[in-house]
């Protein structure tokens, strides 16, 4: 019993980042929602006339920095990051609306103790990104990988 409980560990500490999220679409993960909403996922894609950058970013601070909070404890259906029913799609902050989505996500990653999820964020000019960073002091690093 002792032994299946570490394979099972290994197992989840293997996962890439790659095999939790969706690096193609931002916003909601759910097909009906991006057909509904897409807008985040054509800035993701280059689509809008604006500065974004994909950036891994300690779940925590996300919650910590984003512009709406909740009580995740009472709207997390499953708290399992690794038996999730699809990718999760990228969690964005948008500077310049003051708006941000992805709280739920980046709550599940935290108590997965996850220690870097990916996060799009959205401004107008790549300073306004840069700024954003350094005046929250947040410990970030660009993330390059797109499926």
């Amino acid at each position: 019993m002792v032994k299946a409980k570490k394979t099972i560990e290994k197992k989840e500490k293997e996962f890439k980042l790659e095999d939790i999220f969706n690096f193609s679409i931002a916003g909601d993960a759910k097909p009906s929602m991006q057909k509904q909403k897409p807008y985040y996922t054509k800035v993701l894609k280059g689509e809008k006339r604006l500065a974004h950058r994909v950036v891994l970013m300690n779940p925590k601070d996300f919650l910590d920095h984003c512009f709406r909070v909740y009580n995740l404890d009472t709207i997390i259906k499953n708290p399992d990051v690794y038996k999730q029913p699809y990718k999760f799609a990228l969690p964005w902050i948008n500077i310049l609306e003051r708006k941000s989505v992805g709280q739920g996500r980046a709550y599940v990653c935290w108590k997965a103790k996850l220690k870097k999820i990916p996060i799009l964020l959205v401004a107008r000019f790549d300073e306004e990104i840069d700024s954003y960073l350094k005046g929250n002091k947040i410990k970030s690093k660009e993330y390059k990988c797109l499926n």
